[in-house]
């Protein structure tokens, strides 16, 4: 006779708690679109970022260069951000990142 109270009472708990787990889903797929959504508008204005730079500046060179102590340490690419990255990468090599900060690089475009 236990069991039948037991037996309704999970009965009756059973949708509400499916119902609680379908709304913890939906909020969860609600986010991760929202996620996908944005991501996928980054990725769009990476690529058009990308074919503006190789499409209009293949014959732009940028040099840029950062200097540490006594040494000038020097990055080249089409790219501005890739010459920039480089310079700094290889300041960062043979000394420690404070004396290598973005502020402290100068770029030329040729």
């Amino acid at each position: 006779m236990k069991t039948l109270p037991m037996l309704l009472c999970s009965l009756f708990l059973a949708p509400l708690a499916a119902g609680a787990a379908d709304a913890e889903t939906e909020h969860r797929l609600a986010r991760l679109e929202a996620e996908v959504r944005h991501l996928q508008a980054r990725i769009q204005l990476l690529e058009d970022e990308r074919r503006h730079y190789s499409r209009f500046n293949t014959d732009t060179l940028h040099v840029c260069r950062i200097n540490a102590f006594t040494r000038t340490y020097e990055g080249e690419s089409s790219h501005p951000g890739l010459a920039r990255r480089q310079a700094q990468k290889a300041c960062e090599r043979e000394n420690d990142a404070m004396f290598c900060r973005t502020e402290n690089i100068r770029c030329n475009r040729y």
